[in-house]
């Protein structure tokens, strides 16, 4: 049996840490610069920029803005991390990041329940409903 803590942890996709640290390297500014202007921890910074967290997409607009690129591009490039995160990590990506990738994966299509689109307030609904199922089952097998 393999014990988990002597495992190296798996990088998350470097796509989206590569793009902010070079955005910040080309500005020539610390962590601490970009901390300060953005309302944001240089510790939350440094993790984005080592790829060892994906900045939500609040986040990333924030980023984008401060440094003024086109926050459209910034979202793509994150989304792209997703996905890319996704693949290298396989069964142990972190539910967050499945979630978000099944939502990227689905975006574009429609579901439907007897031929009818579900629209957003019913999606919203049935996810709950079904994070709710998770939560149950989780600590059902935990008895």
């Amino acid at each position: 049996m393999t014990d988990k803590k002597t495992e190296p942890r798996k990088q998350f996709s470097t796509i989206l840490a590569d793009y902010l640290l070079k955005l910040r390297q080309i500005r020539k500014l610390s962590l601490a610069d970009v901390a300060s202007q953005t309302a944001m921890s240089s510790q939350a910074i440094s993790l984005y920029e080592r790829g060892k967290r994906i900045p939500s997409v609040k986040a990333m607009a924030r980023l984008a803005w401060f440094y003024n690129v086109d926050e459209q591009t910034a979202l793509k490039i994150r989304e792209n991390a997703i996905i890319d995160t996704t693949r290298i990590l396989g069964e142990d990506t972190p539910a967050a990041i499945k979630n978000e990738y099944v939502a990227l994966t689905f975006k574009d299509s429609q579901i439907t329940i007897d031929g009818e689109p579900l629209t957003a307030d019913e999606l919203a609904k049935a996810t709950e409903y079904i994070k709710a199922l998770r939560i149950k089952q989780n600590n059902a097998s935990k008895k």
